[in-house]
């Protein structure tokens, strides 16, 4: 305990021990006379105790009284100069009840407005989280180029009116983050996107054409292609007969996407010599939404390139996770397919064939069917396209 608290509270009992001690040693020894004066020692003692209490009261309540100003100019003083902008204001219009210096400041005031709101002064502004729950404004607000992550609390009001009903109010703390945000946007914009191009009729263009020609072909091809990816900053590399690969940052996307018909008509410019157009498939793919490594992202962009050819050729598609989900659904089947095919895992069901005009029977067909591993059992529409695909078909028909 605080030294002159314990002397402001604590009594002095010293006094009234020694003196009763001295009146029954007295007593005792049949002292009389000592042990009445003794008694009156501790009237009298008594007496001036009543009296320096009124005193020590006095003293006591000074102390506490002291203690609470400090208490709350330090509270004060820890708002004021708090190195964050800091605002309270009424929930029900915004108006502000008190903010710091840095507040004001930040808002391009030269001193204190409590007659202006915050969005006023912050027009993209709304107290609306606050009453949501939450402690973070969903988005960050921007005040002179600079951008800021609010956080705030609801607190009560010590001035509550039976006709508004309002008790609580709103702190909010404004957090300087824009060399935050603007690392944060140029990491993203540096994030990778992957395209495959895959020339669709290579073969078809080439056919039947000089060697010449082919280059020529090739080459306008090819030109086109580098022009238009030019534009993004990136490089395009070809990697197979028909096949090429262009990748570029992630800032260039937007640009990237708008301009994808453009470069579809330009290659559908180039014609062969009896009137063939070259078409082309692009599948693109972002990261990290479609990958987490660099091959991983180029093989999604392959997988997509591969969906764009099946939906009709000449376009551009871009990554979605259901375009994911199908490919290795398609895998995993394909490979149930070729196990199933080993393994003579088919069954035949024969449905008899009747004449018309005497109901006489005139054979059977043979329907092959298939139940997997997993007990499903899966349509020939299904697994028969993929057989023909895969190469299955022709065991599959010499087993039947």
């Amino acid at each position: 305990m605080n030294k002159t608290l314990r002397e402001l509270v604590e009594p002095d009992l010293l006094s009234y021990i020694l003196l009763l001690l001295f009146a029954a040693a007295a007593i005792y020894y049949q002292q009389f006379p000592f042990a009445l004066g003794a008694g009156g020692a501790l009237i009298l003692l008594l007496a001036v105790d009543m009296i320096q209490w009124r005193n020590r009261e006095k003293r006591l309540r000074g102390y506490v009284e002291s203690r609470i100003y400090e208490a709350e100019s330090a509270k004060s003083s820890t708002l004021i100069n708090f190195p964050l902008p800091i605002a309270i204001f009424k929930l029900e219009d915004s108006r502000i009840v008190w903010g710091n210096e840095q507040f004001f400041q930040m808002c391009g005031e030269t001193g204190t407005r409590l007659d202006a709101s915050i969005s006023q002064l912050v027009p993209q502004f709304n107290g609306n989280w606050l009453l949501e729950g939450k402690t973070c404004y969903p988005t960050l607000l921007e005040i002179s180029g600079r951008k800021y992550q609010l956080h705030g609390s609801l607190i009560h009001s010590d001035q509550e009116t039976e006709s508004s009903g309002n008790i609580f109010m709103g702190i909010t703390y404004w957090v300087d983050v824009t060399d935050y945000d603007n690392i944060r946007i140029e990491y993203e914009n540096t994030r990778p996107v992957a395209g495959i191009i895959i020339i669709d009729n290579m073969d078809e263009l080439m056919k039947n054409q000089p060697d010449r020609v082919k280059n020529d072909l090739r080459d306008a091809i090819e030109d086109r292609l580098i022009h238009w990816c030019a534009d993004f900053s990136g490089f395009l590399r070809r990697y197979d007969r028909d096949r090429y690969m262009y990748i570029c940052e992630r800032r260039h996307y937007d640009r990237f996407a708008a301009s994808k018909f453009s470069i579809v008509d330009e290659v559908h410019s180039v014609v062969n010599s009896v009137g063939i157009h070259a078409t082309v498939s692009i599948g693109v793919a972002e990261y990290p939404e479609a990958a987490t490594s660099a091959l991983e992202l180029i093989n999604s962009a392959e997988i997509v390139m591969f969906r764009c050819k099946s939906n009709g050729k000449n376009r551009i598609e871009y990554f979605n996770t259901p375009i994911l989900n199908d490919f290795l659904q398609n895998v995993e089947l394909d490979n149930k397919v070729k196990e199933a095919t080993f393994n003579h895992n088919f069954t035949l069901h024969f449905q008899p064939q009747f004449y018309a005009k005497d109901r006489k029977l005139r054979g059977l067909e043979a329907l092959i069917r298939w139940r997997d591993e997993d007990g499903h059992m899966i349509s020939p529409g299904v697994f028969i396209p993929i057989a023909e695909k895969n190469g299955c078909i022709v065991p599959i028909g010499n087993w039947v």
